[in-house]
């Protein structure tokens, strides 16, 4: 989990969705629900398998603006839960010839399920 050039995904079972800033995940398999604050919504939107922990470590830090530091280790600790969780797995990125940078934060759909497949 050390290197910040890593990039995940969500994992398809997991139905979100943003309320008032704030995302809900559930697991339809485990029937877990979890409520992520501001900072762990935008995490998990950047999860998106194209964004690398390094970019969305830099993102936390202008929109929160919250010390590198602190934001690294947060991000990285965040990641291991969710990881551990199997809630998100780690990406092979194939290389498009668009940025690294060029990100939109995933908006729910109309139906409620922002995330699922």
């Amino acid at each position: 989990m050390a290197s910040l050039d890593r990039r995940f995904s969500r994992d398809e079972r997991i139905a979100w969705r943003v309320i008032e800033g704030e995302a809900i995940l559930i697991d339809r398999e485990e029937h877990d629900v979890v409520r992520l604050n501001r900072i762990g919504t935008r995490i998990w939107q950047g999860l998106n398998g194209r964004r690398t922990v390094h970019e969305i470590v830099d993102d936390i830090q202008q929109v929160f603006g919250v010390s590198r530091k602190q934001v690294h280790r947060d991000v990285l600790r965040f990641l291991r839960q969710l990881v551990r969780r199997e809630m998100v797995s780690e990406t092979a990125h194939v290389r498009t010839g668009l940025p690294a940078t060029e990100y939109a934060v995933e908006e729910p759909r109309a139906h409620g399920e922002g995330g699922s497949r």
